[in-house]
């Protein structure tokens, strides 16, 4: 396997940043998020059906999500409703790839006792390579999300953990501005509307720098792509 030509994380950052510069992808990374909380949290409710989607639904809409990651870093044009390709034709695929996805973790963790972020990462490219249309088994699919992240396991906790860190600071932050607030004398009420204004800050900005980071995953797997030899 070649992986000399692999572009540096700094790179991969360099080409999210370019593309949120977009207004359009900005305003589809919005509704992207907000469609996609709304479509996984509202069958939830309704009896019966709940039980239906959560093995079903919820694994298909999340191969869905990361279709739609990996084609706005493709075309800014893309649409929202990519997010629900898969449940035309791969929702059996889509589940079966989730569930032993989940089964794998668990057991590495469980039996093997093997850190189950270590496994998380030498299996993230197998949503990857479903949503890009690889028509292989479950287990196929995990085995070369496996031999694609061989030696790469480092350069992409890298990568994630630059963006955690960017959260994290924002907690710092906010943490600190909420400290300050009960430093000073201020009504209750302005205190109160200061903290929720704060509160809603951080979930906007954490969804942003969330989304960020999956972006920059789906260009991560979009090099590895090209690098990787069988």
């Amino acid at each position: 396997m070649n992986f000399e030509n692999l572009k540096d994380n700094e790179e991969i950052r360099e080409q999210v940043n370019e593309l949120v510069k977009d207004k359009s992808v900005i305003i589809k990374i919005a509704l992207g998020l907000l469609v996609y909380t709304v479509a996984a949290i509202l069958p939830m409710f309704i009896p019966v059906i709940n039980i239906i989607w959560l093995i079903v639904g919820i694994p298909t809409l999340c191969m869905g999500f990361v279709k739609f990651l990996l084609q706005l870093t493709r075309d800014k044009e893309t649409d929202i409703d990519t997010m629900f390709d898969h449940f035309v034709d791969k929702k059996g695929l889509s589940t079966a790839t989730y569930w032993l996805y989940c089964v794998y973790l668990t057991l590495w963790m469980c039996v093997l006792y093997i850190p189950i972020f270590i496994k998380a990462f030498s299996y993230s490219m197998t949503f990857f390579l479903l949503a890009d249309g690889e028509e292989e088994t479950a287990n196929n699919l995990i085995t070369r999300s496996r031999k694609m992240m061989d030696g790469n396991k480092m350069k992409l906790f890298k990568l994630v953990l630059s963006y955690l860190l960017q959260i994290f600071l924002l907690v710092i932050l906010l943490s600190a501005v909420n400290v300050a607030i009960y430093g000073f004398a201020i009504t209750e009420g302005l205190s109160n509307a200061i903290l929720l204004a704060s509160v809603i800050g951080y979930y906007i900005f954490s969804a942003y720098i969330g989304f960020k980071m999956y972006l920059a995953i789906a260009y991560f797997y979009e090099d590895l792509k090209v690098n990787y030899k069988e």
